[in-house]
């Protein structure tokens, strides 16, 4: 698992880098987002999503394994029907927003989707080099402070996900470390000139449209990246208590 948590580390790294080059070069060019930038940003994606389609199952397998248990522990049982409950509703709640996303910027009728886990691909999208609308669809006109923006009330999801999962496993035997797993950051970032920078600005304000959906399919992994840490928390109490 240990070289898992590394290849994400490179990818976000790698998409990081990629995102910042591709808004400094549209900003100075009129020609806007090259062929080889695009490319980039699919391959970035295309590396993201398949991280996830991995974690997706390890996280089938942990349930598979903690399923026996849980026909002689109905406490435990419970515990895993509300994390998997959780989790899903909040990959569903990523992926539906992904998709309107798209939809918002690109416009509706031009990419069928049968159902949430249809994710549009980035190569797929035909406003690749669009910022305004992306910024407008996830923080309106209020620069991060509206509460009922997109942006605000993923925020919200994430940080009530968190919590839930910090509820299910009450672990004394848990580290800081272990228990920090299940936090998903919502946190802002500070600027050289000490000035507080809103999560919602950070990862939504002036983005282009791909980026955004790169960091959206990264949450998703790091949805499932807590979720699997859960179930491996509540296997190792099982173990400690036999």
């Amino acid at each position: 698992m240990e070289q898992n948590s590394n290849q994400r580390t490179a990818i976000i790294v790698f998409a990081l880098v990629t995102i910042v080059l591709s808004a400094f070069l549209f900003c100075y060019s009129a020609s806007g987002v090259s062929r080889d930038r695009i490319d980039a940003y699919c391959a970035v994606d295309d590396d993201v999503l398949s991280h996830n389609q991995a974690l997706a199952d390890l996280v089938a397998e942990e349930y598979a394994v903690l399923a026996t248990a849980a026909d002689t522990l109905p406490e435990l049982q419970a515990k895993l029907s509300q994390l998997r409950l959780s989790s899903d509703s909040m990959l569903n709640y990523i992926s539906n927003l992904r998709n309107d996303l798209v939809l918002y910027v690109d416009g509706d009728g031009i990419h069928p989707i049968s159902d949430a886990t249809d994710l549009i691909p980035v190569d797929e999208i035909n406003s690749k080099d669009d910022f305004y609308r992306t910024t407008f669809f996830m923080l309106g006109n209020s620069e991060g402070r509206d509460e009922g923006t997109p942006a605000a009330q993923l925020k919200r999801r994430l940080n009530k996900y968190s919590a839930t999962l910090a509820v299910l496993v009450q672990n004394e035997n848990l580290s800081d470390a272990e228990r920090s797993k299940f936090n998903i950051s919502t946190d802002g970032k500070r600027t050289v000139y000490g000035e507080e920078t809103s999560w919602e600005i950070v990862h939504f304000d002036h983005l282009l449209l791909p980026s955004v959906l790169i960091y959206l399919d990264d949450l998703s992994g790091q949805v499932q990246m807590a979720e699997l840490s859960a179930l491996r928390s509540m296997k190792k109490e099982c173990s400690l208590n036999n």
